[in-house]
């Protein structure tokens, strides 16, 4: 489904990845951890189709993307959905707009129901109608994560999405994202914390 192969990127002398190879296939996960700073997010922002390797390639469905036009990668959007790290919320947006505005013109389907579906699954049924300003961090993180999730895409692509998180709703979303890989999704997240792999497939180790 997912596959980078030898995957090398350089800013300026600082050599962020050296030849990673990261395979994954629908109905499997993949974590990636390791120490902040190592490239996870490097790694997983090229997966995303966010920033281009130096070096190696990237497909997705056999399909090699790796050189196709800012345009065309675009088109992808739909097969790859990424939460990022920071998340990017709109500031004069609330919580559900901020999930469905992106889609509204894209999606054959209600979005503002799915939104508040996914948003009260992941324990945000009271803030629907919050601002970015009232929310916590973590709040802010799942958030991103239900934007990321909303058009159910053929792979999650997730830059540590249980930081910031209690024990109790970092298991709530990591049930979230499994249950999504068992529908037959791909799912590729990071983490710095050896125990947030315990729910993956396959663990990769940077640093």
């Amino acid at each position: 489904m997912l596959n980078l192969s030898k995957v090398s990127k350089s800013y300026g002398a600082v050599k962020a990845l050296r030849e990673v190879t990261v395979k994954i296939d629908r109905g499997s996960s993949v974590c990636v951890v390791g120490r902040s700073g190592c490239g996870k997010s490097t790694l997983l922002k090229i997966a995303g189709l966010i920033l281009r390797p130096d070096a190696g390639t990237v497909s997705v469905n056999l399909v090699d993307v790796t050189e196709m036009r800012t345009s065309q990668r675009d088109d992808l959007q739909k097969v790859i959905g990424y939460s990022f790290q920071e998340p990017l919320l709109l500031p004069y947006l609330t919580a559900l707009e901020n999930v469905t505005v992106p889609f509204i013109k894209r999606t054959p389907f209600d979005s503002g129901e799915a939104g508040a579906r996914i948003l009260s699954d992941l324990g945000l049924a009271d803030r629907l109608s919050h601002f970015p300003a009232k929310l916590s961090v973590g709040e802010k993180k799942r958030v991103d994560i239900a934007r990321a999730l909303l058009r159910r895409p053929e792979c999650i692509v997730a830059d540590e999405p249980l930081s910031n998180l209690d024990q109790k709703t970092s298991d709530r979303v990591m049930r979230i994202l499994t249950d999504y890989k068992n529908q037959g999704s791909a799912l590729l997240y990071s983490a710095v914390r050896e125990s947030d792999a315990d729910g993956a497939d396959q663990v990769i180790r940077l640093g």
